[in-house]
């Protein structure tokens, strides 16, 4: 198999699951297929160093930092979780960002232009197929008895504001794709990107997104200080199908309401308030300062006793509406200043191949902004929502933070990559322990799993809907 055949299996088991089962919410148990799809990519991608030669000497710092991360949440966690399960949390987030440097290393040996080009082509579809059956289901919905939006709409999640962050992450795609010059269809392709991402715009000022809207206005202000001139291609695209989507609020939001029940829908009014996360991120800060600056270990979000007053008091949920102050709460606030010490090291380079400059000529629009936009505003949507978490996110972020990290570093020559004298015997015994050690993690992720659901069929039903790792992750508690 050709490095870049690997790569586009990888995008599409990546992004197939994450994005065209939206359309279709009845598959059983949806969460978890979703999360053993992750599973098996990050077992994939690590099994692919056995032929991959410069890995280890391209991420070296970056494998340094994330041994120092696994190193911490482990010492944390033995010190005071007080779950049987911790240790599929453990392991979870130092093993994605493995999977990811790995893909990323693998992504220099290819044309990057051609496998942007065959993950928005996906993208794309999958969002053109959600967009058609999505208006089909709101129109059908006004033949009844006036259902509500969010039940009319097929989410394929447990709920709108983990569709919502999926929306983060395709919306600054978008504008890339409008270009791409796709030979079999090439009239029909622009009026396909403006309906697939006019209507996401569309769900997301409908269901009032805020997360996605704040998102979205931080990589915005983001991408056009870093990128300057060169971004404004890119936000010309992403004003065009947000105004596209502004049109289709009007027509089927407002208008066609209108016609049918002959009664003026009100303006979907933002909320400016917390919606109950003050409490949340309150504990997840005391928490964190408890034994600064390690954690109170991993899962231990689900299983402590309240430290403030409002969140024993109140509502508790599986993770506390922020992804950093849960990781600082379990695992310390150093190792989420380890967590921004990889990212950096990971985006330092600034080399960029000749192919991918030609292409900024060919789709008349910087690729690294499209990306870059996406990864901040997933970045900015995880401080104030936990659903970046889920399965779904996860793997749409996978290739997606990848492809960035390869842009940044630069191509890698194909003779590099598998075709290099052999590995050293200190190499093989690496590759062996981590391969022993993903092993090991995977034997705890599905006794926990198996663990879960034994305890779900055991409870009442409205203790269920707090997806962590699985979907009752409410438990262990």
């Amino acid at each position: 198999m050709s490095v870049s055949l690997f790569c586009k299996c990888i995008i599409f088991v990546s992004l197939v699951p994450a994005l065209l089962l939206v359309s279709f919410p009845g598959w059983p148990d949806i969460y978890a297929m979703r999360r053993f799809v992750q599973m098996a990519l990050l077992v994939v991608l690590t099994l692919s160093l056995f032929w991959n030669n410069t890995f280890f000497r391209q991420y070296r710092r970056e494998l340094l930092v994330l041994l120092m991360l696994l190193m911490l949440a482990l010492l944390s966690s033995r010190l005071h979780s007080t779950s049987d399960h911790y240790v599929a949390d453990l392991f979870f987030i130092p093993f994605y960002l493995l999977a990811i440097l790995i893909f990323a290393s693998w992504l220099q040996a290819c044309d990057l232009r051609q496998l942007i080009k065959y993950l928005l082509i996906i993208v794309v579809a999958m969002e053109f197929i959600y967009a058609v059956l999505t208006l089909l289901l709101y129109l059908l919905s006004f033949r009844g008895d006036g259902s509500e939006f969010a039940d009319a709409i097929p989410w394929g999640y447990v709920n709108i504001r983990y569709w919502s962050h999926i929306a983060t992450w395709l919306l600054p795609l978008m504008p890339l794709a409008l270009n791409l010059g796709v030979r079999a269809m090439p009239s029909m392709w622009p009026p396909m990107v403006y309906l697939a991402a006019g209507t996401i715009w569309w769900l997301v000022i409908e269901s009032v997104a805020r997360g996605t809207l704040l998102a979205m206005s931080a990589a915005f202000v983001a991408v056009l200080l870093l990128a300057g001139r060169r971004a404004l291609p890119w936000i010309r695209g992403l004003a065009e199908q947000a105004s596209v989507g502004v049109m289709l609020w009007l027509l089927l939001s407002w208008c066609l309401p209108q016609l049918v029940t002959g009664e003026a829908p009100g303006v979907p009014a933002m909320n400016f308030s917390s919606s109950g996360r003050m409490p949340l991120w309150h504990e997840a800060w005391e928490m964190s300062l408890q034994f600064f600056p390690l954690g109170v270990g991993a899962q231990s979000w689900l299983t402590h006793e309240g430290l403030t007053t409002a969140y024993a008091n109140g509502f508790r949920f599986g993770h506390p509406h922020n992804m950093y102050l849960m990781w600082a709460a379990e695992y310390g606030w150093l190792y989420v200043l380890l967590l921004a010490l990889l990212a950096s090291l990971a985006l330092r380079g600034r080399q960029q191949s000749t192919r991918l400059q030609a292409a900024v000529y060919e789709w008349r629009s910087d690729p690294t902004c499209a990306f870059m936009g996406a990864c901040i505003a997933a970045v900015v949507h995880a401080g104030v929502s936990g659903v970046f978490w889920s399965p779904a996110s996860m793997l749409v972020g996978l290739p997606v933070i990848a492809i960035l990290v390869a842009m940044r570093a630069g191509p890698a020559p194909f003779e590099a990559l598998g075709k290099s004298k052999s590995k050293s015997l200190s190499g093989r015994l690496v590759l062996i322990a981590l391969v022993g050690l993903l092993l090991f993690w995977q034997g705890h992720v599905i006794a926990y799993y198996r663990a879960m659901k034994t305890d779900l069929e055991q409870i009442e039903s409205d203790r269920t809907l707090a997806p962590r790792f699985w979907v009752h992750g409410d438990y262990p508690r």
